[in-house]
Formats: C-alpha cells, sequence, structure tokens
C-alpha cells in the first residue's frame, strides 16, 4: 500500500483529502504544517518511521511553508515525489513550484480528478522506473537511497497560453526557459518567461528585454539561431506577463563542452566557431547585434550542430532598451570598444566570438584578473597571453585568425562571419591565401607577435 504524507495546514481540506486518499487504499500520513512534515521525512530515512512514497503540500502554512519543505527535502538528497496544492489562478506559486522540481497539482477548491493525479504520478514514477537499468538503479540507490524516485522527469499538468508545461530546462538572468507541448500536436517547444520574484523596480526592464528578445529572433530565420515560434502574453491585469516560444533544441551550453563533458578536435572546435560566425552574419545582416556572445548563450548538440540563444540585450536599432549607457552583458567577452565608449555594432559580436574561440581553443580566456577594474584595464590595454606559448605546437595560422579577431582596433578585425568562415576554412585545407606583404604587415599590426 503506498504511503502519503499530507501537509496542509486548513483542518477541513486535510481532513477531506486524508479521507478521499485513504477511501482509494492509500496510507495517509496528516499534519499541518511543514515542519511537522520535515520530522517525519527525516525519521523515515533514519528508519524510524515507515518510508513515504509521495508527499502532497500545501503552501502557505504555519512554522514551515511548502517551497522550504521541498527545499530542506532536495538539500537532504532525499527524492521525494511532490504534489503541491495551489490556488486555480497563483501562477506565481505554480512556476516556483515547477522550478523545484514538482510532479502535480491539486488546485482549490478542491477538483474531483485528486485521485486520478494521484494515480498519475505513481503511475509515471513505476513507468520511469521500468525502464532504468539496474545498474542506473543500483547507482540512483548508493547516491541517494531512493532508487524509485531519483532523476525522475514527470509531466506537468500547468499551462502558458496554450503550451503544456512540462519541466524546466534553464534559467538566465531574467527569464526560466520551460519544456513546453502544443497539446494539438504534441510538438515540444522552449517557452521563456519571466523570472519568478522579479522585483518591481525591475519588472519593466525586464518585461523590456524579453519584448527585445522576441523582436529579434522573429526577424531570424537561421540554422544556426534558435528559431521564433511566437509571442504571447499569460496572466490578467497586473501579474500579465510576455512570454517567448522557440524551438527546442535538445543540447547543452558550450560552457558544458569546454568543462570536459566531451573531448573535441580542433576541426570539431572550429566547425563550432564557423557556426557561430555563421549566425552571427544572418543577425548582423538584420542589424542586429547580439551583445552577450559567450559560451552559456552557445547550445551544441551530440552532433555538433550549434544554435545561438538569448537575444534579450541585443541591439536593435529601433529599441528603447539597448538606448542606455549601462554596460550590458558579461564583462570577460566585451570588446575594448564597449567598455570605453559603449559602442554596439557587429565589431564588438566578432571580438566576442574571438574570446570564445581563444577560451575553447586554448583552454582559457584571453584575460583573467581578481576584480572587475583590474579586467577591464587589460582588455582595453594589454595583449592577450600568445597561445603558442600556452599550448606547445598551436599553429600559427590558427594564431593569425584568434590574433584578427581579438584587435583592439575593431576596424581591423574581420569584417563579418563569412570572412572567419573563410579563413578557417583555408587553414582547414591547408590554404593560407595570402602574400608575403601581407604576412609582414600582419606581423606588425597583430596583438601579440
Amino acid at each position: 500500500m503506498k504511503r502519503i504524507l499530507l501537509a496542509e495546514d486548513e483542518e477541513a481540506v486535510r481532513k477531506y483529502l486524508a479521507l478521499l486518499l485513504e477511501k482509494n487504499d492509500y496510507k495517509v500520513k496528516a499534519v499541518d504544517n511543514g515542519k511537522k512534515a520535515l520530522e517525519l521525512i527525516d525519521a523515515s530515512v533514519n528508519g524510524l518511521e515507515e518510508p513515504f512514497d509521495l508527499l502532497i503540500t500545501d503552501i502557505e502554512m504555519p512554522l514551515m511553508d511548502g517551497f522550504s519543505l521541498i527545499d530542506a527535502i532536495k538539500e537532504r538528497n532525499i527524492f521525494l515525489p511532490v504534489i503541491v496544492i495551489t490556488g486555480q489562478d497563483d501562477r506565481d506559486v505554480v512556476l516556483n513550484a515547477l522550478r523545484r522540481g514538482c510532479h502535480e497539482f491539486i488546485d482549490k477548491p478542491l477538483m474531483p480528478d485528486v485521485i486520478a493525479k494521484v494515480k498519475s504520478t505513481f503511475d509515471k514514477i513505476e513507468k520511469v522506473s521500468g525502464q532504468r537499468s539496474s545498474r542506473d538503479m543500483a547507482d540512483d540507490t548508493q547516491r541517494f537511497g531512493h532508487p524509485q524516485t531519483a532523476s525522475l522527469k514527470v509531466p506537468y499538468s500547468k499551462m502558458i497560453g496554450k503550451y503544456n508545461i512540462k519541466r524546466v530546462i534553464g534559467e538566465g538572468g531574467i527569464g526560466t526557459v520551460f519544456l513546453c507541448e502544443d497539446p494539438e500536436t504534441k510538438q515540444h517547444y522552449a517557452l521563456k518567461t519571466l523570472r519568478l520574484r522579479t522585483l518591481d523596480d525591475d519588472k519593466d526592464s525586464s518585461i523590456r528585454r524579453l519584448i527585445n528578445e522576441g523582436s529579434a529572433i522573429s526577424q531570424l530565420n537561421h540554422p544556426n539561431i534558435v528559431n521564433f515560434i511566437e509571442f504571447g502574453y499569460s496572466g490578467i491585469g497586473h501579474d500579465r506577463m510576455p512570454y517567448i516560444v522557440m524551438e527546442y533544441f535538445e543540447g547543452m551550453s558550450l560552457r558544458h563542452f569546454m568543462e570536459g563533458v566531451k573531448e573535441l578536435s580542433i576541426a570539431q572546435k572550429l566547425s563550432i566557431i564557423s557556426q557561430v560566425a555563421e549566425g552571427l552574419y544572418a543577425a548582423h545582416q538584420r542589424n542586429i547585434c547580439h551583445r552577450d556572445i559567450k559560451p552559456d548563450n552557445i547550445l551544441v548538440n551530440n552532433d555538433l550542430e550549434v544554435k545561438i540563444t538569448d537575444f534579450g540585450i541585443c541591439y536593435l536599432p529601433t529599441s528603447d532598451v539597448t538606448r542606455t549607457s549601462e554596460l550590458m552583458g558579461s564583462p570577460g567577452y566585451m570588446a575594448p570598444e564597449y567598455i570605453r565608449h559603449g559602442k554596439t555594432d557587429k565589431a564588438m559580436d566578432i571580438y566576442s566570438l574571438g574570446v570564445v574561440a581563444y577560451e575553447l581553443l586554448v583552454g582559457r580566456k584571453p584575460f583573467e584578473a581578481t576584480t572587475l577594474t583590474d579586467l577591464m584595464n587589460k582588455i582595453i590595454n594589454s595583449r592577450p597571453p600568445e597561445p603558442s606559448r600556452l599550448v606547445p605546437g598551436f599553429p600559427p595560422e590558427l594564431q593569425r585568425i584568434l590574433a584578427v579577431m581579438l584587435r583592439k582596433n575593431p576596424k581591423k578585425r574581420y569584417k563579418d562571419g563569412t570572412e572567419i568562415i573563410q579563413n578557417i576554412d583555408a587553414f582547414l585545407n591547408g590554404k593560407t591565401g595570402r602574400k608575403m606583404t601581407d604576412r609582414i604587415r600582419e606581423f606588425f599590426h597583430c596583438d601579440w607577435h
């Protein structure tokens, strides 16, 4: 018999749910606050209480609220499926619960589908457990002690717009990205909306940035840019929030590859750089500058196909969002002219891609510092360490390509992404195509000798 822990401070609701669950052959332990629930969970882990198969919790409770309870369970590495009791239109609670990995929701006033949702949750857990190998289950037991509930990706029942929200797949500075499903076509997409608990002072700015991103990617249709599906609003009145639906690209950030998830050859690394250059060229042709090119905003799948994402602070000629004296972007990838004068054009993206390329090929950023002031001073005034001195045998022609991308003077960088691609192709094919006079000129003008 499945054992359920119920945490609900409203006595009438608690008694009704407990009675309903017991009538359907579930064993129920009911408490009126999160603190008591956590004590029972701790006792079950220590063998002083029978283990629980499911937690059903309200959010607003005395002593310890539902979110604090869920966080405490996660901190203890206890993997217990959770159903959250919510108000019907409580969007913030729903999204906050999704971010914490909750499995299902029960609406107040209590809906007649409570038992169906409980059964559905157990069915999904058993289905996922049955599909996993005994080795996986043993690993989970060793790590967590609860193999039946570890590492689950259970679908959710809530919606934003017309889309069913499945799970959180990423978070950025202003947005949370969810995997979602169109209920009609069953097609999966990525849906981005504002992060929860955005301060009121930042809310308007965050909304403008999300709208800016939607406007940018709606103008772009390129295989190396995450493609736009639709833009919409959810909620009403003060709670009305914009969201963007984009294609779902099943990859991970380039940052993960840099951290050694997968060993890449020089040719594979150059293919990634070329694909980013292709995507940037397409954006620049529409007078759109990304302004935040970095490994975290470059997605790569197992076939090494690349997509640029997160156009939240991109420069659009018609956008008020980008007309500001505030520096935007990631300091380590900022171009010297942007730090000095706030100048935004495609040369800035070329420089940022140069930093990414240097980091991918050399294994570190061209400039490192312990303070932001020192970092910016180095970007403006110092030369990067010569790659061949850091990586023995680093190809001179490849070093030249990095040097041109990272030149302090934006006019001396590659004019656009196609020039980067042409030079990479020439390197891979063993052709430089440069005259001796060009070599001499570059020797005296590149950012390292």
